[in-house]
């Protein structure tokens, strides 16, 4: 892949509307792991649970914008608790990445760390997991419960945990004294008899042992059995007293429990007589009655650790235990080991593990000296009683005194009878976000516990500048919580106080205030505006500050509404003498590290100026930093468009000619670059993008204002065919604007149909045709050839030479149809049915473009002459069908003439009904004189038809109509009959 596929792929995946440099890509993945402070970790290095590490990679090894995923142990899966997936990310800009993630759960020994990318093979990295020991205290009385968890043993195993002396404590390593009753002797086991077996297994009297002590001894002639110190149980076929290469393994030892399990028939000799075990065991049910440091005691062997090495438990601290400082240690029934620092003796508990500066504190206290004063001061371990925050266990380095709430030095708090007491306090100023310790001592008792400052004290000032008299908002966060303490505001410049700017300010509960002051008639210039807390004569102070400057700073825009794109020019003045200064568009940067001349103007080698940057319409921030101070002045700019490219059309056949339309561009700029690509390819097509008409086309220079128009044929850099599929184009600006469309290329538009389905002897045949020509003049293609129903060639059309362009296509004109020069007319004797079509490349190839058919019937005069011959007959045969029921009228009559009643309802009905025959008689008259007249108009238009009009049509339509109409009057009058 190469590096225009690469900012593709980045801005994709990672950006918006923004430009990333190339960098060069490796063939492979080369990751490094390091702590989170940059630490190296090197190859296969220690890790314990719940570490947080990072997995790198430098500049350059990966492509820009691939997705990096970081597995444990198994690379295909999702995590499931105990491998798979653990983070996601991408990559950098610079083909690099960090990658954070924590150290699950998880046995003691080698796992393996995946990394996966989208186009590299992955790769992986060993660590080994040692154990780790976390309590729920780090300090507590004797007898006390705590909860002990460990992590990174032996999975399914039993577990042990004792209270060791600090002093003898090494991690991971045993090497305690376990012999607490000063010379006891270490245990002697019989295990069994060689002469009668060779296979032994059981436990030791004494559990837990020290793992490395077992030597188990045959009486006879086999080698002794020697302990490894991880569970193993080997013979020393050497007899060298150690385990060497050559020795072999024959049993294994549970440190814990005590279970081992022993085979002679694995060692070189068998054994043959008595066979004893020597070790150093704990032994069980002799506790001391006065434990003292210097030995190890066991708390509990309850419960095994889990299948990934983990633990959990409550244990009791020894009933007996001397203050002091010890460990609390696990080991496994392998003999891993670890632990976790202790202390035995005065215990504060804190009403929370973290906050900010100010915050109030509760410390509660037990096992301290009944009595005890406990001041406003520094707190030293075994000397000054007090309570203070520290970096350092024991006290020292950076201590800040705890200020103590509502504090009276005639009345200090004081611990109770049962050795406890309740302080609140305020949380000191240390300075820095950091890890600390509160320490508490009574002068003779001390102790302490964690603490994370997670906020430092902040004042702000808005503006934070302006001229001697005008007013400021100045407010301040994480002071102490008291609304019965106040602050004062200063004005310091060169270390030294230069005025109060407002005294005896009042906060509120929350450690917050804000209040309007005055700024300061001091000379023009930069001086620190710093809010001071003050407590036991400054012992205990908590105190923030905030630049602030003296005299006006201004930034000037020459607009300050435009589009994307727009040059904008940008003044200010007021700001630090021969310095440098920086200003963001919203989160966008559009000037650096750019100097401040001698009077305090911003300069950038010239008249600041910048383009409206890539961003969505809407009103933004432009913000201008005094680098030297910190001091920011801000103006609004409105986005009224954004950058866009039209592109016509989206889809077309290769070598078409696409056009471009930019809109908010950079503004009279050029320095474009065009990149088209797609899945398996990619082209430079900066050269291959043009503006003015072939053939005076040139490359597209600089854009005319924010706009611009362009084209470019799509093809390759080579103009050579593209292969049909979806493409992606990049257009960039100086590195700077950035688009993106994407563009099908389909098949070559070529589209032909006659102009009706049906033609009539003596039309014009002629046909809708159009073709793409890839959109560029001139353009000339193929001929059309026409066969009659039986298949034979009946027109061999001219070549079709002249073409008008339509839209997006050429179109064939009707007047350049034709065939010998004339146009495709049907004359009398064309014959009649389907005829098909051919149209054809142009010569030498005549492919077939496309074919098609239609159908010819007769002219349109003859089938109106059938059709009024037809109605005329049917005209007449009404004429006679009414005569006939006059007649049998007539008949009715004289049979009822001689009944009286009915006989003169008959004649009157027959007197009705011979008037309804005579209106039929009336309108049959009608009709046929309409008739004759329609075909009288007819045979006229017989006459003249090889001069037929529109007129001549309408009359004969005229006619017709009257006879249609005279038709439905003689049905609606039978139908009166009929009823």
């Amino acid at each position: 892949m190469n590096s225009k596929k690469a900012i593709t792929l980045l801005i994709l995946a990672t950006m918006l509307l923004a430009m990333v440099p190339f960098v060069p890509v490796s063939a492979a993945l080369n990751p490094a792991l390091e702590e989170t402070d940059g630490t190296p970790l090197g190859l296969n290095p220690d890790v314990k649970y719940d570490d947080t590490i990072a997995v790198v990679e430098a500049a350059g090894d990966v492509p820009s914008g691939d997705e990096i995923e970081i597995y444990w142990d198994i690379s295909n899966q999702p995590w499931d608790g105990e491998a798979g997936l653990l983070n996601v990310s991408t990559a950098e800009a610079d083909g690099g990445y960090e990658i954070w993630f924590d150290v699950p759960e998880a046995t003691i020994g080698t796992h393996w760390i995946w990394i996966k990318t989208d186009s590299q093979s992955p790769e992986k990295l060993q660590v080994t997991i040692v154990p780790a020991v976390d309590l729920s205290s780090s300090s507590g009385l004797e007898g006390e419960k705590i909860d002990v968890e460990g992590y990174g043993f032996s999975g399914e195993n039993d577990l042990a945990v004792f209270l060791v002396d600090d002093a003898d404590f090494t991690a991971g390593v045993n090497n305690w004294d376990w012999d607490y009753d000063a010379g006891g002797a270490d245990p002697a086991d019989t295990i069994g008899d060689g002469a009668t077996d060779q296979e032994f297994d059981g436990n030791l009297v004494e559990s837990p042992i020290l793992p490395g002590t077992l030597v188990i001894t045959d009486a006879g002639a086999a080698h002794d059995i020697l302990d490894d110190a991880e569970g193993a149980l080997w013979s020393d076929e050497d007899d060298s007293g150690t385990i060497n290469a050559g020795d072999l393994e024959v049993g294994s030892i549970n440190y814990v429990s005590g279970a081992y399990e022993i085979d002679y028939n694995d060692a070189g000799v068998a054994a043959t007589a008595a066979i004893t075990a020597a070790y150093t065991g704990y032994q069980n049910g002799n506790d001391p009655v006065g434990y003292a440091q210097g030995y190890v005691q066991l708390m509990t062997t309850s419960g095994d650790t889990d299948a990934l090495g983990s633990y959990t438990k409550s244990a009791s601290l020894p009933d007996a235990a001397d203050d002091g400082a010890y460990d609390v240690a696990l080991m496994d029934g392998e003999g891993n080991i670890e632990g976790s620092a202790f202390a035995v003796g005065a215990v504060i508990e804190l009403s929370a593990s973290e906050g900010p500066t100010g915050m109030i504190l509760t410390i509660d206290g037990r096992g301290f000296t009944n009595g005890a004063n406990i001041p406003e001061q520094l707190a030293v371990d075994g000397g000054q009683a007090g309570i203070d925050m520290t970096d350092t266990v024991g006290g020292g380095g950076t201590e800040m005194v705890c200020t103590i709430y509502e504090y009276d030095p005639a009345d200090q708090p004081q611990v109770d009878g049962d050795g406890e007491f309740t302080i609140d306090v305020f949380v000191p100023d240390m300075g820095d976000e950091d890890d600390y310790y509160v320490a508490v001592s009574d002068g003779a008792k001390y102790a302490e516990a964690d603490f994370e400052l997670t906020a430092l004290p902040e004042v702000t000032a808005t503006p934070d500048y302006g001229p001697q008299g005008s007013t400021v908002t100045v407010t301040g966060t994480n002071f102490p919580n008291d609304n019965d303490v106040e602050v004062d505001i200063e004005l310091w410049q060169g270390g030294a106080k230069q005025a109060d700017v407002e005294t005896d300010v009042e906060l509120d509960s929350d450690g917050e205030f804000s209040v309007d002051v005055r700024t300061p008639t001091q000379p023009d210039g930069t001086y620190d505006l710093t809010v001071i807390y003050s407590d036991n004569a400054g012992a205990a102070n908590i105190d923030a500050d905030t630049t602030f400057r003296i005299g006006s700073v201004l930034v000037l825009l020459s607009d300050d509404v435009g589009e994307v794109g727009k040059e904008v020019v940008l003044t200010g003045n007021g700001f630090t003498d021969n310095e440098q200064w920086n200003a963001t568009f919203g989160d966008v940067a559009i000037f650096e590290d750019a100097p401040v001349t001698g009077d305090g103007l911003l300069d950038d080698g010239g008249t600041p100026t910048f383009f409206v940057p890539q961003v969505e319409p809407g009103t933004y921030d432009i913000t201008v930093l005094d680098i030297d101070t910190g001091i920011e002045v801000v103006v609004e700019f409105e986005v009224t468009a954004t950058t866009t490219v039209v592109v016509e059309p989206v889809e077309a056949p290769t070598q078409f000619n696409i056009s471009l339309t930019g809109y908010n561009w950079m503004e009279d700029t050029g320095n474009w670059e065009f990149t088209l690509y797609n899945d398996t390819d990619e082209w430079d097509m900066s050269a291959d993008v043009f503006q003015g008409d072939p053939p005076a086309h040139v490359p597209l220079g600089a854009a005319d204002g924010t706009e611009w128009e362009a084209w470019f044929w799509l093809a390759d850099d080579a103009q050579d065919d593209l292969d049909k599929g979806t493409y992606t184009m990049n257009i960039t600006q100086d590195d700077d604007f950035f688009y993106q469309f994407e563009i099908v290329v389909g098949n070559e538009h070529e589209y032909i149909a006659p102009r009706k389905s049906t033609f009539r002897i003596d039309d014009t045949v002629s046909f809708r045709i159009e073709h793409s020509f890839g959109n560029v003049a001139p353009v000339t293609n193929g001929d059309i050839r026409v066969f009659d129903p039986a298949g034979d060639l009946y027109w061999d059309g001219d070549p079709l030479a002249t073409w008008e362009e339509v839209n997006m296509f050429y179109i064939a004109p009707i007047s350049e149809q034709t065939a010998g020069g004339n146009p495709m007319v049907l004359l009398d004797d064309a014959p009649l049915g389907t005829w098909t079509y051919e149209w054809r490349e142009q010569a030498p190839g005549r492919d077939e473009i496309a074919n098609g058919t239609f159908t010819v019937e007769v002219a349109a005069e003859d089938v109106l002459s059938n059709q009024i011959t037809d109605l005329n007959n049917q005209v007449t045969d009404l004429q006679d069908s009414i005569a006939d029921v006059s007649a049998e009228f007539d008949d009715v009559k004289s049979d009822i003439a001689d009944v009286s009643a009915v006989a003169q309802q008959a004649v009157d009905a027959a007197n009705q009904a011979s008037e309804a025959v005579q209106t039929v008689a009336e309108t049959a008259n009608q009709a046929s004189t309409a008739a004759e007249n329609a075909a009288d108009a007819a045979n006229a238009a017989k006459d003249a038809a090889n001069s037929l009009t529109t007129l001549v049509y309408g009359a004969i339509g005229a006619a017709l109509v009257a006879a249609l109409a005279a038709i439905v009057s003689l049905m609606q009058i039978s139908r009166r009959i009929a009823g």
